[in-house]
């Protein structure tokens, strides 16, 4: 299966993981399905058998990939952050001389920034703009623990500490915060946070909304005979960590819960529940109502992860944002497709940013 059909799959089956905890009330909020709230120790027990339930394995090799949007070549600059941890933060940068405008842009899961240097090149000359194209704690050059973090919600922690970084070095710059699919989700869990450095402007390619969100295709693409999904979840650990959590224990939340079909040898092969937590907000809607900048959301008309005509109700529904649907354009090319840039210089230019 080619790379962005496996894609798909994996991020249809996390979404439809995720959306089944969302429904089990139990797990979630704390209560019964009987509205009587949960006995502790039991939860515990049933919890910690979930969790230890064995991990899932591929019993094939999986073939190397190669990402056919990268088309690296545009010349950059390595700047490295330091977050509020001490963690290294990699990002390639890319000068634009006289800029007043940065882009802080985000990838997607199991990438890294250098799979973005083609993106990057673009939104430099289409926004006149300095460029940012970050590796996420364990992920490329960044620092970190590959597939993991602290805590939930340590990725946005990470793009406040170089957004502040950036603000206090061009305090009179504007600032854009970009993203692709995981990368899109990571900046809309920073909408919603309080008391980090604000943005002029939010711009997402085929972002991850979350479980809720009306944009997860519910059913999968066809598989080869005898062909192993990209992504394995374990749901059991999943459920299981949820019902600790709603008793207040999280020393098990860097159990891995995701585990995808990538070579020997790769820096991340599976994300931790805390991670997986991290990756996309709890509620879109909040998410994007919480957005008083612009907003331009992209998706392309042959997304292979998400349904492509459900994102612009789920965008005007809850913001002021616009959304445009890319003809032709797949869940990786929208961030290099012609029309896309196009709409994004009308989009600055409209909003003088």
């Amino acid at each position: 299966m080619r790379k962005t059909g496996r894609q798909g799959l994996g991020l249809l089956l996390y979404a439809l993981c995720s959306l089944v905890l969302y429904v089990a009330p139990c797990y979630v909020h704390g209560q019964s399905a009987a509205g009587k709230a949960p006995d502790s120790s039991k939860l515990e027990q049933q919890g910690l058998q979930l969790i230890h339930k064995p991990e899932p394995v591929f019993r094939t090799p999986a073939v190397e990939r190669k990402d056919s949007v990268t088309y690296p070549g545009f010349p950059y600059r390595s700047r490295v952050f330091t977050a509020r941890d001490g963690n290294a933060l990699f990002t390639y940068h890319f000068p634009q001389k006289g800029s007043k405008t940065i882009v802080l842009l985000l990838h997607g899961v199991l990438s890294s920034a250098d799979k973005l240097n083609y993106t990057a090149g673009l939104l430099r000359a289409t926004l006149n703009s300095d460029v940012y194209a970050m590796d996420h704690r364990g992920h490329g050059r960044s620092g970190g623990q590959p597939g993991d973090v602290s805590y939930t919600g340590q990725y946005e922690d990470d793009i406040a500490d170089i957004i502040g970084q950036l603000r206090r070095r061009y305090p009179h710059h504007k600032i854009i915060l970009a993203g692709h699919s995981m990368g899109g989700g990571i900046a809309l869990r920073y909408a919603l946070k309080t008391g980090v450095p604000p943005v002029a402007a939010y711009l997402l390619f085929a972002p991850l909304l979350g479980p809720t969100a009306p944009t997860i295709r519910m059913t999968a693409p066809p598989m080869r005979q005898g062909e192993e999904p990209f992504l394995k979840i374990h749901l059991s650990r999943i459920f299981g960590l949820k019902m600790l959590n709603t008793i207040g224990q999280h020393q098990y939340d860097s159990l891995r819960v995701l585990f995808f079909h990538v070579p020997d040898g790769s820096r991340i092969s599976s994300y931790s529940y805390r991670a997986n937590e991290s990756m996309c907000p709890a509620d879109y809607k909040a998410a994007f109502a919480a957005i008083r900048q612009p907003l331009l959301v992209l998706v392309g008309s042959r997304d292979e992860a998400f349904v492509p005509a459900a994102f612009e109700p789920a965008v005007k529904n809850s913001s002021q944002g616009v959304t445009f649907v890319i003809e032709g354009a797949t869940h990786n090319s929208v961030r290099h497709d012609s029309t896309a840039m196009e709409r994004i210089k009308q989009w600055a230019i409209h909003h003088q940013i």
